[in-house]
């Protein structure tokens, strides 16, 4: 009797064990993620992000975000209130962060694209520009355009502009709500003068 008490305990303790890296996996609902953060690194610099719900409820569109370069405290980015999500690229271009996606230019330059929920549609594009050497934010774009894919589609051109494939156009069908009918393109995203320019490719 000992003996089967004593392998029910064990068993119980493993069990409970087992459940404990479950329950504390991440939710994949961008509604469950209250505050996230990303960094980028590019030589010996490093930003961090920070992305929070003052709310503490995502759904609220309300989240900020905030830019650590080490050197001082958090400098607020001029982002839009809104439901940020993680982006990923696929690996066309040399990405330098993690959690957004960041694309090296001449001078030092970080072209940081971020994606942010416009539910019930596409995700939309947010762009922040970066001096890693002056450490510091040179400017920011809150709206680019519509998202057809969850994963960014990226080439760069050059040392000073990168282009992404963003909708353009959206057919009208009054049968099909299909994503077929979201017709992407390729949008220039360059800089000049420290500003982000976006320009449509000529067809």
């Amino acid at each position: 009797m000992r003996r089967l008490l004593l392998c029910l305990a064990l068993a119980l303790t493993a069990s409970l064990t087992a459940a404990v890296p479950a329950a504390a996996e991440q939710s994949d609902n961008p509604f469950d993620v209250t505050e996230w953060k990303a960094a980028c690194r590019i030589s010996d610099s490093t930003i961090h992000f920070r992305f929070t719900s003052p709310s503490g409820d995502a759904s609220n569109d309300d989240m900020v975000a905030t830019a650590d370069f080490g050197h001082s405290k958090p400098e607020p980015v001029a982002l839009e209130p809104a439901l940020y999500v993680p982006s990923h690229t696929l690996f066309t271009v040399d990405n330098a962060c993690d959690e957004v996606v960041g694309v090296p230019l001449a001078q030092g330059r970080l072209l940081i694209f971020l994606q942010r929920s416009d539910r019930p549609s596409h995700d939309r594009l947010s762009l922040i520009l970066a001096d890693t050497i002056g450490k510091k934010l040179l400017d920011v774009r809150n709206n680019v355009g519509s998202l057809k894919f969850s994963t960014l589609v990226l080439r760069k051109n050059g040392s000073s502009s990168v282009d992404v494939r963003i909708v353009r156009e959206v057919l009208d069908d009054p049968v099909c709500d299909c994503n077929e009918l979201f017709i992407e393109d390729w949008l220039r995203i360059r800089v000049a003068a420290d500003r982000i320019r976006a320009d449509w490719l000529r067809k």
